[in-house]
């Protein structure tokens, strides 16, 4: 891809980091060829000595490797307006086979195959949609940004979510925004059924407006129960005075009747 080609050669830096680059993976894969059945894998980063290079020096190579793409990648990605992040959208094996120079179409796959297991795994890009064989559809946090090196490159398991200060500010809003809520929950929810957050800010939210919808809702329910209660223990005072009146005038009732039973007795003698 010519624009990989032009922003290295207009940028001193970039250029001169290309041919340091170059030189390193030049010789890291010099002593790599032929020991292995398939070119893909002289690229492999992992924490083994390789040749004359140690452990350290792999591991080092590829996250140089990574760094480097990433901010040509962010000089290439599209800029997305109120956010810290910017989107691109492109083929990783074109901008390695521009900017570097490979052995051959099989190893250009296996280098790019490691950048962008290195690229996800230290939380630099995160994709967007369905992947993607082949092709890069991600955001880009920016290269200014402090990222973890990065010890296997293997794309593996769920992407490390980093969020910015946009995204911890959206959170906040939403946590505010589901404590806030009045809107009255009628449906009440046993808190042991709701499922535990995942490690990202996505699936915490959920659980927070979840469990806050619970609460409000067991809330609302005691509320509910608790005015049923003074409801029924009114009526139930008014019936026990009712039953006391009830029970005087039976009472009185009965003597009326032994009153007037007698009187006609002795009226009748």
């Amino acid at each position: 891809m010519t624009q990989f080609r032009d922003l290295v050669m207009a940028n001193e830096n970039f250029r001169r980091e290309a041919k340091e680059l170059n030189d390193r993976l030049d010789t890291f894969a010099t002593e790599r060829i032929g020991k292995y059945q398939a070119e893909s894998s002289i690229y492999r980063f992992s924490n083994k000595p390789s040749g004359s290079f140690t452990a350290d020096d792999v591991i080092d190579l590829g996250n140089d490797t990574i760094e480097y793409v990433h901010r040509l990648m962010w000089e290439a990605a599209k800029p997305v307006p109120n956010h810290e992040y910017r989107k691109y959208d492109g083929d990783l094996s074109s901008l390695t086979s521009t900017v570097f120079d490979l052995y051959s179409n099989e190893a250009t796959y296996g280098l790019s195959k490691a950048v962008s297991g290195g690229l996800h795994r230290s939380g630099r890009i995160k994709t967007i949609g369905k992947p993607t064989r082949g092709a890069l559809h991600v955001r880009l946090r920016p290269p200014t940004e402090s990222f973890p090196r990065v010890t296997s490159f293997n794309r593996t398991g769920k992407e490390p979510f980093k969020p910015s200060n946009r995204d911890e500010a959206d959170i906040r809003r939403q946590q505010a925004k589901a404590r806030d809520n009045a809107k009255p929950v009628t449906t009440a929810v046993d808190p042991t059924i709701i499922p535990l957050p995942e490690p990202n800010p996505d699936s915490v939210m959920e659980y927070v407006v979840r469990i806050t919808a619970c609460n409000k809702a067991l809330i609302h329910k005691a509320k509910k129960v608790e005015e049923e209660y003074n409801i029924l223990n009114e009526l139930a005072v008014k019936l026990q005075e009712q039953v006391r009146e009830l029970e005087a005038q039976n009472e009185k009732s009965a003597w009326t009747k032994v009153v007037d039973k007698i009187a006609t007795m002795r009226e009748e003698s």
